[in-house]
């Protein structure tokens, strides 16, 4: 189901970018892409950090209880080196 998920997301991640996906492939090789915006720029960066944030925001009640404990730690840990 995770790798199913990660490919579905990943999909529409390459979808939102200028170069596109081949949605029809292989049949059609033809790229559709939804917007100008380019990988690697500091744009995307910016986006994906608050997508993230919000994920884990939003998310974090529906996280399974021993993967918050083990970020939770971990979070303690990195704090703690800094």
């Amino acid at each position: 189901m995770w790798f199913g998920w990660g490919y579905l997301w990943h999909i529409l991640a390459d979808f939102c970018t200028k170069k596109g996906v081949p949605l029809f492939g292989p049949i059609k090789t033809e790229f559709i892409g939804w917007s100008s915006l380019r990988t690697g720029s500091p744009f995307e960066a910016l986006i994906f950090i608050s997508f993230l944030c919000l994920t884990l925001i939003l998310g974090w009640p529906l996280l399974p209880v021993p993967t918050r404990y083990w970020l939770e730690h971990y979070y303690e840990f990195l704090s703690r080196r800094v």
